[in-house]
């Protein structure tokens, strides 16, 4: 049964949950906790204060990595556009959220100012019932459909249709990358996560990613590695090896494939941007 819409304050275990698909849109706040994030076939960490809008379909999971005594906690607001104006979404007025919701197909990380924003309208939003919380959900969508501070979560890759077929035989496999990819993953020991051959694993895989598993893996390291980059003292050594890297040197050259750096050029550069 499709909702209009819903404001939920989530906290502990009820913020993660096993990767799932719904034809409600999802906006989520991270109030509080980190770890990585699943959407699609996309595998990236979160923190505190990140901030994703999820279109209908686009399957997701949210995994905790538990912090001392700190407990996870999000605002997540539900809606179904089918639902929540009928007509109205139609008209050409609505141009704008119709072109917001087209990229929220493939999921959209809100940032800056239009975060912030967006966040203490959610917290309000929590707090009301009928008639005002709807015509505040169409002041958030407003805010979010003109901001230009919106990044696509994955660029380049498919539509959510496209997820949605894949995730009774591939989404074990996003799940188990996203716990594992700091092992030793070899092609053999993915592929039979999948129950198939090495080689109709890695057909499946091209098609639906667009990426060779062992590039698709990499990157993942290199997401996990930029994230500790930033927000670490960590030294680069150590980094390489909690991330799945055999050696600092194929960390290096990885890091200078992917992100046009040396890792300690990013950090460099990152750290001076934050100042």
């Amino acid at each position: 049964m499709q909702i209009p819409f819903a404001v939920i304050r989530k906290k502990g275990t009820g913020f993660s949950s096993c990767l799932h698909a719904h034809p409600e849109l999802e906006l989520v706040h991270v109030r509080a906790g980190n770890g990585r994030r699943i959407v699609g076939h996309l595998i990236a960490p979160f923190q505190e204060g990140d901030m994703v809008l999820l279109g209908s379909m686009l399957p997701h999971r949210w995994i905790y990595e538990p912090t001392g005594n700190h407990q996870p906690a999000s605002t997540v607001l539900y809606f179904n556009t089918d639902t929540l104006a009928g007509s109205f979404y139609e008209m050409n007025e609505c141009r704008p959220l119709q072109d917001l919701l087209q990229r929220a197909t493939q999921g959209l990380c809100i940032k800056g100012k239009t975060r912030q924003l967006v966040a203490s309208r959610l917290e309000k939003l929590s707090r009301l019932k009928g008639l005002p919380a709807f015509t505040g959900i169409l002041d958030l969508l407003q805010l979010l459909a003109t901001s230009s501070e919106l990044e696509s979560l994955a660029a380049g890759t498919q539509e959510a249709s496209t997820f949605a077929t894949v995730t009774d035989r591939l989404s074990e496999v996003y799940e188990y990358i996203a716990a594992h990819y700091h092992e030793e993953l070899t092609l053999s020991r993915v592929a039979a996560v999948a129950h198939l051959s090495e080689t109709a694993f890695c057909r499946l895989f091209r098609q639906r990613t667009q990426n060779h598993f062992t590039a698709y893996l990499n990157e993942i390291r290199l997401q996990h590695a930029c994230h500790r980059l930033q927000s670490t003292d960590e030294p680069i050594s150590l980094i390489a090896e909690a991330c799945g890297f055999k050696t600092v040197s194929n960390f290096n050259k990885c890091f200078k494939k992917g992100r046009k750096s040396s890792p300690s050029a990013y950090r460099h550069s990152f750290q001076q941007l934050a100042q």
